[in-house]
């Protein structure tokens, strides 16, 4: 193939490294590095789900991509995307021993919302339980919050 057919990113966009498939790629700024700079670039009230391409986004930011099979995972993304992301919480969608597993339904969406929070951009949106190990929730990250200890009287 010769070098000017190649395939080259878009400009203002930097590649997913091969040597770290954790690490999505964002516009350029290097916003692992820069978490002030998240709110600007990631400035999207709501995420997308883009299950062509396997990629989370918020607004300009690619959240996460998917380059292997995660069902669970993309059964809840599924889930959320279908309401365009209104609901923050929704039931859990993945269906009892969904492929062949003999954990609880409990753990497992344990397990799957631990696994879609993994390597997301920090500052942007977590995926939690609703509480009774039947349900998943999305909501926005909002800064550090300042937790006080109460003083000992």
């Amino acid at each position: 193939m010769p070098n000017s057919a190649k395939l080259r990113p878009r400009p203002g966009v930097r590649p997913i490294r091969k040597s770290s498939p954790r690490k999505a790629f964002v516009d350029l700024l290097d916003l692992r590095e820069r978490p002030a700079e998240i709110e600007t670039a990631c400035s999207a009230s709501l995420p997308r789900w883009d299950g062509d391409l396997k990629q989370v986004w918020l607004g300009s930011c690619m959240l996460k991509e998917y380059r292997q099979p995660a069902p669970n995972q993309i059964a809840i993304l599924d889930a959320f995307q279908a309401h365009a992301w209104a609901l923050r919480r929704i039931d859990d969608p993945i269906p009892p021993f969904f492929n062949g597993d003999k954990i609880s339904a409990k753990q497992r969406l344990h397990e799957t919302i631990k696994n879609l929070n993994r390597s997301l951009l920090k500052g942007t949106i977590r995926f939690h339980g609703d509480g009774t190990g039947t349900g998943v929730r999305w909501d926005p990250v909002r800064g550090k919050k300042k937790v006080q200890k109460a003083g000992r009287g």
